[in-house]
């Protein structure tokens, strides 16, 4: 999922800031049927990435004792930590203009407010439903 959104991200074409719709301030909740909070939409990548998460969390699932509960939580969170260096290291190679920037940083708003709380709720709710 990592590798894929770093692709994405650096053959994504930026909207002009204006296009990008303000965060409802959701902090990462779910919509009403559980699925990914809606604000991903948004950005292409952030929705890419959550797929790829939930897809490997669902292969999980079906076989995951809960002893290595804490060694894929340390996992997730190493794949968390690499995207966030991802963006941080494209955000100071990029070449964005202003109304791109504002793109950018409102994706970084989302991965940060939205993305990872999704991700770390729906983690912990596969390893509780083990």
């Amino acid at each position: 999922a990592v590798k894929t959104f770093e692709l994405m991200l650096a053959s994504y074409k930026w909207p002009k800031g204006s296009q990008v719709a303000v965060s409802s301030g959701s902090q990462g909740k779910a919509d009403e049927a559980g699925g990914p909070p809606y604000e991903l939409m948004q950005h292409p990548p952030l929705a890419v990435l959550t797929n790829g998460f939930l897809a490997s969390f669902n292969e999980l699932r079906h076989c995951v004792p809960k002893a290595m509960s804490g060694d894929l939580t340390e996992d997730l969170n190493g794949q968390l930590r690499e995207v966030g260096l991802a963006l941080k290291w494209y955000g100071v190679v990029s070449d964005l203009q202003d109304g791109e920037r504002q793109s950018f940083r409102s994706l970084c708003d989302q991965y940060s407010n939205c993305v990872i709380p999704y991700l770390r709720r729906s983690f912990e709710g596969m390893m509780m439903n083990e």
